[in-house]
């Protein structure tokens, strides 16, 4: 299984879902360009979206892992769409958490935002600063200057889950909405009164969930 956090994330996010996995998958989670541990690129245009994907592409390469079971949240979402897009026969099954087809309107006036538990506030100013705004900024650049999936995303095949928090920014609710309807087969599920990461605001709901999917395909732990 391999594990991709969201913008201003890092490996470490997936540290609960890790733990009830390990013991029937070997799990991969990686630090984003910029995030973590990875390095600090030089200028905005490393910060792209197909610049994400190429890293794990050659991260997936050099640990000859053929095919894996991908989630992504937010921005790792759309890392994950556009890994199932280019090599589908590479992903067995998809997890889709907050994000959705296209993030361009988000520089946009209007929409709601999404609920922030207290902790997370926190947690995300501790990160922004460990990270640096301007890195911070760069990677929104890349985010916003993606062009979707809105494309070819009724070509993905792969069994979907697409899971989101009630709470989420309103443009991320109606992008997962989109993005449900336009996979054939792909499962929607809402975990009540969390926001923008559930992985990380209803642990126990988010984790249940991806496991009762994963055994749905007949390959839970």
């Amino acid at each position: 299984m391999v594990f991709i956090h969201g913008l201003g994330g890092s490996s470490e996010d997936w540290q609960q879902q890790v733990a009830s996995l390990a013991p029937g998958y070997s799990i991969l989670t990686l630090d984003n360009r910029g995030h973590g541990a990875s390095r600090v690129e030089s200028n905005s245009a490393s910060y792209s979206v197909p610049a994400m994907v190429e890293d794990l592409k050659s991260v997936l390469d050099h640990l000859s892992i053929k095919r894996c079971h991908l989630v992504g949240h937010s921005i790792g979402g759309a890392v994950a769409q556009e890994l199932a897009h280019a090599r589908p026969a590479g992903v067995i099954s998809l997890t889709l958490v907050g994000t959705t087809d296209w993030f361009g309107d988000h520089d946009q006036p209007g929409g709601k935002p999404p609920y922030i538990p207290k902790n997370l506030r926190e947690l995300s100013q501790q990160r922004v600063e460990r990270m640096g705004t301007e890195v911070l900024k760069q990677c929104w650049a890349g985010l916003l200057a993606w062009h979707g999936s809105r494309e070819w995303i009724h070509t993905v095949t792969c069994k979907t889950l697409v899971l989101l928090g009630s709470l989420d920014a309103s443009r991320i609710v109606e992008g997962s909405q989109r993005l449900a309807g336009a996979i054939d087969g792909a499962k929607l599920v809402y975990i009540d009164k969390v926001g923008h990461s559930p992985h990380l605001e209803a642990v126990d709901a988010f984790t249940k969930t991806l496991i009762e999917f994963l055994q749905g395909l007949g390959r839970g732990p």
